[in-house]
């Protein structure tokens, strides 16, 4: 009775793919298949000294890094960023974290004791009723078996969107802008630091400041889009 039930919904609300338009198939979620295959995998955890470790040379102590998908204006995966950040699609959000867990686990930038995700400014995520970066630190999580902590690091300041700066204002946008509270829970511990997308880094490199403060913390990062 009750796949009946979903059969009879989905007749009159049929799924479909948030890409093409095209309806989902039973097994599709979000993105059909066809879609799904055509986005640009960066495969960046399989490349030492990668583009997006490079960000961050000179700059923070990274071990590893990666990103799921090459991010361009107008491209497909701009159009998901724009569905978990702004459109309320807090499951493609942990959708993404999924595929980006089944990427990466064989990979040395899953072979940590946790995740700490990128936290929002109170004020942000009460305005957005969550924060996306948690939701991909979620997916993640669960295929990669690894405990959230997100009570450590905090946004000290609500500052502007980073979407239109150029990379000097977002360096400046992002100084000091994180701290730690009670980091003796990641102390001795292999981090992996999870958001939603990396323009120049320097997000990144202002929550892992804030981190290294830690004794022994060694930090690797993650995201779903890395801008080209």
């Amino acid at each position: 009775m009750k796949q009946l039930l979903t059969d009879f919904i989905r007749l009159l609300f049929p799924h479909v793919c948030l890409l093409c338009g095209n309806r989902l198939c039973e097994s599709e979620k979000h993105v059909c298949l066809n879609c799904l295959f055509d986005l640009p995998l960066t495969n960046l955890h399989r490349v030492p000294d990668n583009r997006m470790e490079q960000l961050f040379w000179g700059q923070a102590r990274i071990d590893h890094a990666t990103a799921l998908y090459y991010f361009e204006k107008g491209n497909h995966v701009q159009q998901l960023l724009h569905q978990i950040k702004y459109k309320g699609n807090r499951e493609l959000a942990v959708e993404l974290g999924r595929i980006l867990g089944e990427e990466i686990k064989d990979s040395p930038v899953a072979q940590v004791d946790c995740i700490v995700p990128i936290p929002l400014h109170p004020r942000r995520q009460k305005s957005r009723g969550y924060n996306q970066s948690q939701l991909i630190a979620e997916g993640l999580a669960a295929v990669l078996n690894l405990p959230i902590e997100n009570q450590v690091l905090w946004r000290t300041r609500f500052n502007d969107t980073q979407t239109h700066k150029n990379a000097f204002e977002r360096w400046r946008n992002s100084e000091s802008l994180f701290c730690v509270s009670n980091g003796s829970a990641l102390e001795g511990k292999r981090v992996l630091i999870v958001d939603d997308v990396v323009t120049t880094g320097s997000t990144f490199v202002a929550a892992a400041k804030a981190l290294i403060q830690i004794t022994n913390i060694q930090l690797n990062c993650a995201t779903v889009a890395l801008a080209v």
